[in-house]
């Protein structure tokens, strides 16, 4: 599956989405003590440990990284409620959560991240 990079975001997080293709029910995974927040709002959050995240860079070549925990959002509810005549309808409907890769990946890994924004491209390198 894919990830997007996001020095924004504090940390390693998985959409709901991507959890169930992936098999895993988030009901067996322990909440977190707080929700996340992001752009759709605040949800449920859960913890996946000791997880072992593949990187796949332009030419094909494969890399593990392992990250101590990865925070599950739970897709967050939006409601709307339209009127129709004298008829009120609400509408309730599930955002995806997209999975993400924040600073704590970098922080984790030790790595330092370079964003060729022209050329719409990271570089991840070691500290080393």
């Amino acid at each position: 599956m894919n990830f997007f990079f996001d020095t924004g975001s504090s940390d390693v997080i998985m959409g709901e989405n991507d959890i169930k293709k992936m098999g895993i029910p988030l009901s067996s995974l322990s909440h977190t003590p707080k929700p996340i927040a992001g752009w759709g709002g605040t949800t449920i959050a859960f913890l996946l440990r000791n997880v072992c995240l593949y990187m796949t860079d332009s030419e094909g070549k494969t890399e593990s990284f392992g990250v101590p925990e990865v925070i599950c959002g739970r897709n967050p509810k939006q409601e709307r409620t339209k009127t129709k005549g004298l008829q009120r309808v609400t509408q309730t409907r599930r955002i995806p959560i997209p999975s993400v890769i924040g600073r704590s990946f970098l922080r984790d890994t030790g790595l330092i991240a370079h964003v060729d924004v022209k050329g719409r491209d990271i570089y991840l390198f070691s500290r080393e």
